[in-house]
């Protein structure tokens, strides 16, 4: 008995666990059906409104169509009068055409003046405005002339002040103004001797800012005269002997010479100097042993308080110079004071060129000036004459303009009198066209009216074969949901028919298991 009530219970948990599964399938079957009966009761509400809206087009569209046969006739007699209106007007047309054949060609003729007058009078503008510009600009040209001639008067004296003062520091470059009488003497022998070159001061250029210092530096050098070679100086100093002219210094490049023979390096970066008095000047290259033997050893500084620093660093042993002219020489003597420099040799030659240049450009711009003068006067006779024959032509034209004017005034009044021969033609014409314009716009409003009914009833069958579109689309939906229900409806008999079975099974193996308990507890006992 044992055995058989344990599988008995074994075969129970079998089909109550199946009795669950079918109940699951069973509850979600239900749900499918409900939604799929939901779907169907929607697709034939959908079916009854399309069928409503079907019929609803067709009842508009007869209404449209009886509406429509309405509006022809009212159409037709519109047609009717605006033929007699089109017959009148025609008749109207013929007469005025005879008239206005005559009255086009007054008026042409009038227009044809009225144009020709404009075409004057805009010339005759044309030609003041002309005249008045050209009697301006001759006018413009005279004021500047008159600018031009006291620009050229101020130049003019600037020129003769400026070329008096090149002259006068040109002699005395010349006659070699402020140097001693042997140093002139000697230089009034370059022509005869070749090999004078100059004195110091006319083979070197400098800044007028380093003058007083280089000269200073220079000292009494400066008046020393350069020569090409000792026989040249040889020569000039026998000169000097033989006529009793006093005593020169000369320096011939073959002999003079000095290189790099500045002692302290280190005190050309000392604060406030500028430099080695040789390094500011220029000179040609055959020069440079001049200059450096002249100023090689001399270093120009800012004041003399940064010279007597340098000069103290340095133990006196250097030859300083200022901007201002104070020099401290070797071994610490300073020379300075007022500095007074009446013949400025070095910077006579600066004057000199600056002098030169000016008095050029002063030139020059004269020149230009004339020149721009001469210009602006051909400019002004050019006006003149062109305001001449300006003034010639507008005569021309006002002559003409009278003429003109008379006759448009003329054609003018014969074209009133034709006017006023049609007003009434024009007039009846007017009303005519008035009410043909009337009998347009009625029929274009039937025909708006026509046109608008048969885009509704356009509009109400498209509505309808959509609405029988979507209604045949609906049609095969229902039938998919009609289908889907009764798979649904199988299902579910299928289903309970499972359900039932499994139910009896329990409820059989239920009585059998107690059965088996009954005979358990009779043999128990």
């Amino acid at each position: 008995i044992g055995t058989d009530v344990l599988e008995k219970k074994e075969s129970r948990k079998k089909l109550t666990e199946e009795q669950k599964r079918l109940d699951t399938q069973l509850k979600e079957i239900s749900s499918r059906s409900r939604e799929a009966s939901e779907r169907l009761n929607q697709v034939r509400r959908q079916m009854e409104a399309l069928n409503s809206r079907v019929e609803q087009q067709k009842n508009a569209i007869i209404s449209l169509l009886n509406e429509r046969a309405s509006t022809k006739g009212r159409l037709q007699r519109y047609d009717a009068m605006q033929e007699q209106a089109q017959i009148r007007r025609a008749e109207l047309n013929k007469k005025l055409l005879e008239a206005r054949s005559s009255e086009a060609e007054q008026k042409r003729l009038y227009e044809e003046y009225a144009g020709k007058l404009q075409t004057i009078e805009t010339a005759i503008l044309d030609l003041t405005a002309a005249q008045r510009e050209k009697e301006e600009e001759a006018e413009s040209c005279r004021r500047t002339l008159g600018k031009l001639n006291e620009q050229l008067e101020i130049g003019q004296t600037a020129f003769h002040r400026e070329s008096s003062k090149l002259e006068s520091l040109r002699n005395l470059a010349e006659r070699y103004d402020g140097y001693g009488n042997s140093i002139r003497k000697v230089m009034e022998r370059r022509e005869q001797t070749p090999g004078i070159l100059g004195v110091v001061a006319d083979i070197i250029k400098v800044e007028q800012k380093y003058e007083t210092a280089i000269e200073t530096a220079l000292g009494g050098n400066i008046q020393n005269i350069v020569t090409d070679n000792e026989e040249t100086a040889k020569e000039l100093i026998h000169y000097l002997k033989k006529h009793k002219l006093g005593r020169a210094t000369f320096l011939p490049l073959t002999a003079v010479g000095g290189r790099d023979n500045f002692p302290k390096k280190e005190a050309l970066k000392e604060a406030g100097a500028l430099g080695l008095a040789s390094t500011l000047v220029q000179a040609e290259a055959r020069y440079e042993g001049v200059v450096q033997y002249l100023l090689g050893r001399v270093l120009v500084v800012e004041s003399i308080d940064a010279a007597i620093k340098i000069a103290r660093k340095y133990s006196h042993s250097l030859h300083i110079v200022t901007l201002e002219g104070e020099y401290l020489s070797p071994g610490g003597s300073m020379t300075g004071g007022a500095f007074r420099n009446s013949s400025n040799l070095l910077g006579r030659r600066r004057e000199l060129e600056e002098l030169e240049e000016n008095v050029k450009k002063l030139e020059e711009e004269m020149t230009a000036a004339r020149l721009r003068i001469e210009e602006v006067k051909d400019q002004r006779r050019r006006f003149r004459q062109e305001a001449e024959e300006l003034n010639s032509r507008l005569q021309e034209q006002y002559l003409l303009e009278n003429t003109v004017q008379l006759n448009a005034e003329q054609a003018k009044t014969r074209l009133q009198e034709l006017a006023s021969g049609y007003a009434g033609l024009t007039a009846e014409l007017s009303q005519l066209e008035e009410q043909l314009q009337d009998i347009s716009q009625n029929r274009a409003a039937i025909g708006q009216e026509l046109k608008v009914s048969e885009e509704q009833e356009e509009a109400h069958e498209r509505d309808t074969l959509e609405a029988q579109k979507e209604l045949e689309g609906i049609r095969l939906e229902e039938e998919k949901s009609v289908q889907e229900c009764e798979g649904i409806h199988l299902e579910v008999a299928a289903i309970t028919q499972k359900v039932e079975f499994v139910n009896e099974n329990v409820a059989r193996i239920d009585r059998e298991l107690e059965r088996f308990r009954m005979e358990e507890e009779t043999l128990k006992a």
